[in-house]
């Protein structure tokens, strides 16, 4: 499985935490639809931060985090955790 390197944006910043010898940083990996992802951060982040950062429109998606719908109201509470999976479905409507 192919791994993408996340660096979170701090300040409007897109910073790369392993410049900073003092910098006490955590890295972890978690699965969103099938793609592992290894994250570098310095504070815990919610499953709302992980939405907004992949750009998703929050009234069009529906999450699974590790088996379990989530509802839309748990998204700030629930923090990414080591070897989390993600499914998260874009709704979609037509004629």
């Amino acid at each position: 499985m192919d791994t993408i390197n996340l660096y979170i944006k701090l300040n409007s910043k897109l910073i790369n935490m392993s410049s900073y010898e003092n910098f006490n940083k955590k890295e972890f990996f978690f699965i969103k639809n099938g793609i592992k992802y290894l994250i570098t951060c310095s504070e815990k982040i919610t499953i709302f931060h992980t939405v907004l950062f992949f750009g998703y429109k929050l009234d069009l998606i529906v999450i699974e985090y590790n088996g379990v719908l989530l509802p839309i109201k748990n998204w700030k509470t629930t923090f990414l955790k080591e070897d989390d999976k993600l499914e998260i479905v874009t709704i979609v409507g037509g004629g």
